[in-house]
C-alpha cells in the first residue's frame, strides 16, 4: 500500500506541465556589420599612353555588387584622363569583392574601386615637336588624285589647322596630349610624336585614328580610318610642305 506522501508525489508528477523548450541560440557572426571590400584587386593593363607619353593619374570606378559579391556592372565616376578608363574598367570587372554585411546578412550595393597609374620617370624621346614641324602650308594628295591644302599656324601654346572649310585648334595639356577642338568643342585627342608618328584619336581608342607619319622634314603621310568624324572613308594622303611660316 502506497503511502500518502508517495501518492501525492505521483499526482504532482502527472499534473505538472513539461518545461518549455529553450529558445534557439541567436545568430552570431564575427562582424555583424561591415562595408564592402576588395578581396583581390587585379592590376590593370598599363595603357601605351602611360608608357610612351607619360600619362598618369587616377580612375574612380563604381562597381555594382550583388549580395554574393560578384560585379553586376561598372562605370567610371571620374578619371584624370580618358585614355585610362578602359583598362581601369577591365581591372574592376576582373577583381573579386566581398559584399557589405548588415546584421550578419550580405547585401548588395555600390562599391568604389580606385585605380592609380604612375607615369614612367623617363619619357621616350619625342622625335618631332608638332609646334616646330607643322606650321606652314602643306599640299596633300590621295592615290586617286584628290588634293587639298592644309595650313597649320601657331596660336598661343598650340596650333590651328584649316583645310579651307573648317578650322581646328590643337592645344597640349600637362601630359603632352593635345586636345583638338572644332567650333569650341573637343572632338578628338592627339598623342605626341614619338617614333616618327603623331596620332589623332576621335574616340580615345586605337580603333578610330588619324596617323601622321613623318617621311622627312618636308613630307608626311596621313592615314585616316573609315567612319571617323574626320573622314567617312579610309584614305591615305601624302603631304608636302609648300610654305613655311
Amino acid at each position: 500500500m502506497l503511502s500518502t506522501l508517495t501518492v501525492l508525489a505521483l499526482c504532482a508528477a502527472a499534473t505538472s506541465p513539461a518545461p518549455a523548450a529553450a529558445p534557439p541560440a541567436a545568430t552570431r557572426c564575427a562582424h555583424p556589420n561591415a562595408g564592402a571590400r576588395t578581396l583581390h584587386a587585379v592590376a590593370p593593363e598599363v595603357p601605351r599612353q602611360v608608357v610612351h607619353f607619360g600619362v598618369g593619374g587616377r580612375v574612380v570606378v563604381l562597381v555594382s555588387l550583388a549580395a554574393d559579391g560578384h560585379a553586376l556592372g561598372t562605370r567610371v565616376a571620374g578619371a584624370s584622363s580618358r585614355f585610362l578608363e578602359s583598362t581601369a574598367l577591365a581591372a574592376a570587372r576582373a577583381s573579386r569583392f566581398a559584399p557589405a554585411v548588415r546584421n550578419c546578412v550580405p547585401v548588395g550595393g555600390a562599391y568604389t574601386f580606385v585605380v592609380d597609374y604612375s607615369p614612367p620617370a623617363q619619357l621616350p624621346e619625342q622625335h618631332a615637336d608638332p609646334l616646330t614641324y607643322f606650321p606652314g602650308a602643306w599640299h596633300c594628295t590621295t592615290a586617286s588624285g584628290t588634293a587639298r591644302t592644309l595650313t597649320f599656324a601657331p596660336k598661343a601654346a598650340g596650333l590651328t589647322e584649316t583645310d579651307g572649310s573648317a578650322t581646328t585648334s590643337l592645344t597640349p595639356d600637362q601630359y603632352r596630349i593635345w586636345r583638338i577642338r572644332r567650333n569650341g568643342r573637343i572632338i578628338a585627342w592627339a598623342l605626341p610624336w614619338v617614333d616618327d608618328t603623331w596620332t589623332w584619336s576621335a574616340s580615345g581608342t586605337d580603333t578610330d585614328l588619324v596617323r601622321y607619319e613623318t617621311d622627312d622634314d618636308t613630307t608626311f603621310t596621313m592615314t585616316t580610318t573609315a567612319g571617323t568624324i574626320l573622314a567617312m572613308t579610309a584614305q591615305t594622303e601624302k603631304c608636302t610642305r609648300t610654305t613655311s611660316p
